[in-house]
């Protein structure tokens, strides 16, 4: 064929191929490769968002210390991924990952459905213990404070929604949960 023919090239059957050279002959939305956002459950799109916007509070100051000496303000914070707080970090990384890869493949998890919520809980459990550990060794006193940043501030609810919404989740699968949720249709 010549850049200037734009007829197709005839195929083993003599007749003309309808796919222009290069092109993929799946059909949209046909494929098995595809992926439908359509067809993606609104929780299931809030526990990604939670979980994104998790990590985004992760990258927020947990801990603040200000110093004020001669009417000159100095500061500095630690984020969630100070210390023993990447543990949580690496928690809400492994949930967002594990939860990605359900939604976008379509196929089931090789866990218990009770697993992703078990990880929320210890989410919002460690996220507590943060927070109790940044207001115990948070002080203030003549131009000096310390105390919990507003990383941590946001960490707690949004763990707290996060597990709902894994926990409904794993309600509406057939998971026994020790509570029933308000809001699951199984």
């Amino acid at each position: 064929m010549s850049p200037q023919d734009p007829s197709p090239e005839p195929s083993s059957t003599g007749e003309p191929d309808p796919t222009p050279t290069g092109a993929s002959s799946a059909r949209p939305g046909g494929s098995a490769g595809s992926f439908d956002a359509s067809s993606v459950e609104r929780s299931d799109w809030i526990v990604l968002g939670l979980a994104f916007a998790l990590l985004v509070c992760s990258l927020l100051p947990w801990y603040t210390v200000s110093v004020e000496v001669f009417d000159v303000d100095s500061g500095s914070s630690a984020s969630g991924w100070h210390g023993w707080w990447t543990l949580i970090q690496l928690l809400v990384l492994a949930v967002l990952g594990l939860k990605a890869y359900e939604v976008f493949t379509k196929e089931t998890l090789p866990v218990p459905p009770i697993a992703l919520p078990a990880a929320g809980a210890a989410i919002v459990a460690l996220t507590l213990i943060a927070m109790i550990q940044a207001l115990t060794d948070g002080v203030s006193g003549d131009g000096f404070s310390a105390g919990p940043g507003v990383g941590l501030w946001l960490a707690i609810p949004l763990s707290l929604a996060l597990t709902y919404f894994l926990a409904l989740d794993a309600q509406k699968k057939g998971a026994t949960l020790p509570v029933r949720l308000p809001g699951a249709s199984a």
